[in-house]
């Protein structure tokens, strides 16, 4: 990663070959856009002054998953603080694949392996925020315009193991927010 200071702002660059580890913090930085070289620049603002109730109310999501909440954002589990929900994919004996759906508009800009939460997808959206699905198999590929409500991946049981259930979080300017708060 290549960082260049400028006045007010501060500009990262990284290399994203296709199949590859990354530093997924660069990824959830703000405005992260994906180039046709798979070079990804990422701008952020120093002191940005949003109001947040006013995006927050332009900015409404779905729930990713049709399952009960194990976890709820900001809740204290074994490893910290939960940056994210927790949705219970303990399955009814059926052993269905449960469907994962796009909770809002966007772009795909990271699918991979997250040590710790297996494989992941990223979208980013409208108003610099970004939606973190982890424990799937991706139906979507990088770069995928994706729409409210599409199916984008379905859980896998094998990748949930390790968290206990399927992690969904969203950020805001690279911070995570509390999704409860932006459900429709």
């Amino acid at each position: 990663i290549v960082s260049k200071q400028a006045k007010s702002k501060i500009v990262l660059w990284t290399i994203i070959p296709a199949a590859s580890k990354i530093t997924i913090k660069a990824l959830l930085l703000n405005k992260n856009t994906i180039n046709s070289d798979n070079t990804s620049s990422i701008t952020t603002t120093k002191n940005q002054d949003i109001n947040q109730s006013k995006l927050q109310a332009k900015f409404l999501i779905i729930k990713p998953v049709q399952l009960a909440v194990l976890v709820p954002f900001a809740a204290t589990t074994k490893s910290g603080i939960s940056r994210g929900i927790l949705f219970n994919t303990v399955l009814d004996g059926s052993n269905k694949a449960h469907k994962v759906f796009a909770v809002q508009s966007g772009v795909v800009v990271y699918i991979g392996r997250v040590y710790g939460f297996g494989n992941i997808i990223i979208i980013k959206h409208e108003n610099n925020y970004m939606s973190i699905y982890s424990g799937v198999n991706a139906l979507v590929k990088i770069g995928s315009r994706v729409i409210l409500n599409q199916e984008i991946a379905n859980i896998n049981i094998n990748e949930t193991k390790e968290l206990g259930g399927f992690y969904f979080e969203l950020r805001h300017l690279g911070t995570p927010v509390n999704p409860s708060k932006f459900f429709r």
